[in-house]
C-alpha cells in the first residue's frame, strides 16, 4: 500500500494548465524488467558567487518561468526533482551538486529539508546531454514485437513530430490505466501490448520508448512525479507518493521532449484510493514539515 503523505511541495508562478512532470532520473538500458543508467557519471557542478545558487545551463533561454519547491532530504543527499529545461537553481545551500550526462542531479552535504526555486524552459533544454547508440537500443528478443507494431502503425520514415502524434494516440485510444497487474501469458510487455492493452505508468512508458527507438527516435525511459493536485489552504500543489511517475523522453529538434502516454484518468484512479482520514493526515504533515522549515532557518549551519 502507497503511503499518501505529502512528499512535495510545489509553488508555480502562475497556476498550471496542464500536469508538471518532474524528473529525478532517467535511464538508457532495458533489461526486462527494470531500466538502468548505462552512463551514470557525475560530475560537480560550481555554485554561482553566493554559494547557494547553481546554474545548469550557460545560454540565456526565452519563456523562462520557475518553480518552488520544498520536501525532505534524508540524510542532507539524494537525487533532486527538477522539470524539463530546467536552467537554474537558487536557495539551495549544498557542499555539493552533481550532474550525470542524462541530466540528473545530485546533492551531497545538503540540509535535511530543501527549500529552492528552480527557473526553467519548457520548451527548452537542461543538460540532458545528446543522444548515443543507447538511446536508440531495443533488447533483441523484443526487435520482433516493435518492429511490427512500428510497421502496423507506419512510422518508419516519418518526421518526428507526426511519430510522436501517432504513439499519443495509439496508446490514448486503444489502452487503459490498470493499478495492478494479472498474470500474463510469455513476455509482460508482450502481454500488454497484445492482449490485455491495459497496465500502470511504467509499462506505458517502457513501451513508448522502445517503439520510439524501433521507430529511429532516440528515447529514454524517465522518473519523478506529476504534479496536479492543488490545495488552495497550502496556496500549493501537493505530491504525494502515489503521484510518482514514469513517462518517455524523445530526441526531437535538438531537445528531449517530455512524451507521457499513459491515460490521463491514471491520477484519477490513483486518487479514489484514498482514506477518509486525509485531510486530518495532510494537517499533521503540513505541521511537521513547518517545524522542519523553521529548525532549518534557525539552524542553517
Amino acid at each position: 500500500r502507497r503511503r499518501r503523505a505529502a512528499l512535495l511541495r510545489v509553488r508555480a508562478d502562475k497556476p498550471l494548465a496542464t500536469p508538471l512532470l518532474l524528473r529525478d532520473a532517467a535511464y538508457t538500458t532495458y533489461l526486462a524488467p527494470s531500466w538502468l543508467a548505462r552512463e551514470p557519471r557525475f560530475q560537480a557542478l560550481a555554485p554561482e558567487a553566493s554559494g547557494t545558487s547553481w546554474r545548469l545551463v550557460d545560454a540565456a533561454v526565452a519563456g523562462a518561468t520557475s518553480l518552488r519547491l520544498a520536501y525532505p532530504l534524508r540524510g542532507g543527499k539524494g537525487l533532486l526533482v527538477l522539470p524539463a529545461g530546467a536552467l537554474r537553481i537558487e536557495a539551495l545551500p549544498a557542499g555539493r551538486l552533481e550532474r550525470s550526462r542524462l541530466g540528473a542531479v545530485s546533492v551531497r552535504e545538503g540540509p535535511s529539508h530543501l527549500d529552492y526555486r528552480v527557473s526553467y524552459a519548457p520548451h527548452g533544454t537542461g543538460g540532458e546531454g545528446a543522444p548515443t547508440a543507447l538511446d536508440l537500443q531495443v533488447p533483441q528478443p523484443l526487435v520482433p514485437l516493435f518492429a511490427g507494431l512500428a510497421e502496423r502503425l507506419q512510422l518508419k520514415g516519418k518526421p518526428a513530430d507526426d511519430v510522436l502524434s501517432i504513439v499519443r494516440a495509439h496508446f490514448r485510444n486503444n489502452f487503459r490505466y490498470r493499478l495492478v497487474q494479472g498474470p500474463g501469458e510469455g513476455s509482460a510487455l508482450a502481454d500488454f501490448l497484445l492482449r490485455t492493452r491495459a497496465g500502470h505508468c511504467e509499462y506505458f512508458a517502457t513501451a513508448t520508448v522502445l517503439l520510439l527507438r524501433e521507430a529511429g527516435i532516440p528515447a529514454r525511459y524517465a522518473t519523478g512525479y506529476s504534479v496536479q493536485e492543488y490545495s488552495a489552504w497550502e496556496n500549493a500543489y501537493l505530491v504525494r507518493e502515489r503521484h510518482a511517475h514514469a513517462w518517455a523522453q524523445a530526441y526531437v529538434k535538438g531537445a528531449w521532449r517530455d512524451l507521457d502516454t499513459t491515460p490521463a484518468r491514471w491520477a484519477e484512479l490513483e486518487a479514489r484510493q484514498h482514506s477518509a482520514w486525509q485531510q486530518l493526515a495532510d494537517l499533521a504533515n503540513w505541521l511537521s514539515y513547518r517545524l522542519a522549515d523553521w529548525r532549518e532557518r534557525a539552524d542553517p549551519g
